[in-house]
């Protein structure tokens, strides 16, 4: 019989998994037009040449896949995608890494 720890944590890992981290970060990161609205800031990504984009963790590729579907169509991105499995689909211009998580190993390093 499960202990009331291993309930709890299993109810939290459910609960994490269900979040949908794409539309969170639609909600979080609106877009109108090329404008990304922030909270302090709007952003005119028609001015920007390419956005460089550091994504680490669990949530790491549905955090850039998110961003994907939110910035304009043909938006030059770059950047690097650290998360401890590797992705069932790549965004191109990331570079990816599989590291260890909550704990580093060594493919963290790289």
């Amino acid at each position: 019989m499960a202990t009331g720890k291993e309930i709890a944590r299993q109810v939290f890992l459910q609960t994490i998994a269900s979040i949908d981290i794409p539309r969170v970060m639609e909600r979080k990161l609106p877009r109108e037009g090329s404008r990304l609205i922030l909270p302090d800031v709007a952003i005119d990504l028609s001015q920007v040449a390419k956005v460089h984009v550091v994504a680490i963790g669990k949530a790491a590729h549905a955090m850039v896949t998110g961003l994907e579907g939110i910035l304009p169509r043909g938006t030059s991105v770059s950047g690097i995608v650290v998360a401890p499995v590797a992705p069932e689909r790549r965004v191109p211009g990331m570079e990816y890494f599989v590291g260890g998580h909550p704990v580093p190993n060594a493919e963290s390093w790289k």
